[in-house]
């Protein structure tokens, strides 16, 4: 028989099979099975005295009427041994000898497992199934075998019937609970990880796992519980950290707070407990103290692209839109794929008013097929005919314009301070203009400079597209404008 080169897997895979019950799927034979000469061999093998028993049971097997028993048990000493060409020969006798034996068609599964031969393995392990399908050794097997072949859907329903078999074990539970997680059906992947969690006293880590999973599955009072049993048994800063998410998830934000501060006592360099405590500043309205942990977030973790979204996200709030663009950029280049961060880059190329890299924009979003096309082709279109129209009004001489206007000096220096801090000048306009345009975000539309009285009509007629103007003291009001086209 040809055999395939050992894996890593394959290796990996028997030492997994050893541990979770060689001794267990070890045969026994039943009262009156063996032959007198052979049960004293067989009862030393059972009570763990293999090298003991291994030449009793050699001599067993010279008889061509040898029972099953006698050979698995050689195969899974040779096996154990190390003796892998003993063990397949063992294997290989016991399967033409006893067909029909789910233990003989198992262990021969093993020792080819053990050459590296995974085919002729998952053969002999499906043929043991068609005649036991109740054989833990063959269900687990034949389970771990199909993940590594990436069969996930069948190797699930063989770890399911394999807790039906024998009630389970940490290991399968959180195996069926892995393999639900890949498929995002995330309730699942709690529940069989809760049920690994049954078994006795749970490591911190497989309890923080469940919150994270309690998270996911929308089960957030789960998550809270959970939360607080890990923190109760492990004062760490990661269980402090999965609590914070949980109260985060819950919307319980001031909870989420304490949490997550009392996780970046203990470690500063907790990067997730960063990142939640600044969207959890956001959301309890303390955008300045969320600025700072934003930049301490992405200064830490500057790879992330949700980050750098997040954080766009924020500075937009805070209508800084040019800041908002560059972290948004970054986003994209880190994530390309992340569509959200693609459409907020577009979002703010339009509010800035630069439609030709708006254009790029949406064709490269096109193009990857990153969004939903049909809207990203009439938001394409909807910018190109508005600068078809744009272009003939320019062409006759006039100026797209937002405007502030301001009382004094003292407001108009207040502005130009928050200007010069990068806060949009539209969101300046609401929040200070007492012109009639303050509640459009100061826009007076299209105008022809030449029609304006001065000092107001040099001011605009100098200004290029985005540019700002210096405050015009004018009727009583100090005047900015900011040309957008």
């Amino acid at each position: 028989m040809k055999h395939l080169v050992p894996s890593f897997f394959a290796m990996l895979l028997l030492a997994l099979l050893l541990l979770a019950g060689a001794g267990a799927a070890a045969p026994s034979a039943p009262p009156g099975a063996v032959s007198a000469a052979c049960a004293e061999p067989l009862a030393l093998y059972q009570a763990g005295q293999r090298r003991a028993a291994e030449p009793g049971l050699a001599a067993c097997a010279e008889d061509p009427e040898t029972g099953v028993e006698v050979l698995v048990a050689l195969a899974v000493l040779t096996l154990d041994d190390g003796r892998v060409n003993d063990a397949l020969a063992w294997g290989a006798r016991a399967v033409a000898d006893h067909p029909s034996a789910p233990d003989a068609r198992y262990w021969y599964g093993r020792a080819l497992l053990a050459s590296g031969d995974l085919e002729a393995a998952r053969s002999q392990w499906e043929q043991g199934l068609a005649v036991g399908a109740e054989h833990p050794g063959l269900l687990e097997g034949m389970a771990r075998l199909l993940l590594e072949q990436g069969e996930e859907q069948p190797a699930y329903g063989l770890f399911t019937q394999l807790v039906r078999v024998t009630g389970g074990s940490p290991n399968v539970h959180k195996t069926l609970s892995r393999i639900a997680q890949k498929r995002a059906l995330w309730r699942q992947a709690l529940a069989h990880w809760a049920d690994a969690l049954s078994y006795g006293t749970p490591p911190a880590a497989d309890l923080r796992s469940a919150v994270e999973l309690g998270i996911m599955a929308g089960d957030t009072a789960y998550a809270v519980a959970t939360g607080r049993e890990t923190v109760r048994r492990d004062d760490s800063a990661a269980s402090w950290a999965v609590l914070g998410e949980a109260y985060f998830a819950a919307r319980r934000y001031r909870q989420a707070e304490t949490a997550l501060r009392t996780a970046l006592t203990r470690d500063a360099s907790q990067a997730a407990s960063r990142f939640h405590l600044a969207n959890t500043l956001e959301l309890l309205g303390r955008h300045e103290e969320a600025d700072a942990e934003f930049r301490r977030y992405v200064a830490g973790a500057p790879q992330d692209p949700i980050g750098h979204f997040n954080f766009a996200l924020h500075l937009e709030g805070r209508s800084r839109l040019a800041e908002a663009l560059l972290e948004a950029s970054r986003a994209c280049q880190l994530g390309p794929r992340v569509a959200e961060a693609r459409l907020l880059k577009a979002r703010l190329l339009e509010r800035l008013g630069d439609d030709g890299r708006l254009l790029n924009e949406l064709a490269s979003m096109i193009a990857d097929g990153v969004g939903n096309a049909a809207k990203l082709n009439a938001w394409r279109d909807d910018v190109q005919a508005r600068r078809q129209r744009e272009a003939a009004l320019l062409a006759k001489g006039q100026v797209l314009l937002l405007h502030i206007a301001l009382p004094d000096d003292d407001a108009a220096n207040l502005v130009r301070g928050e200007i010069a801090a990068g806060v949009d000048f539209a969101a300046l306009a609401t929040s200070y203009s007492v012109g009639a345009a303050a509640a459009t975000g100061g826009d007076i539309g299209w105008l022809d400079p030449r029609q304006m009285a001065e000092p107001l009509r040099s001011a605009v007629a100098a200004l290029a597209p985005q540019q700002i103007s210096p405050p015009v003291a004018s009727g009583g009001l100090v005047h900015i404008f900011k040309r957008l086209r």
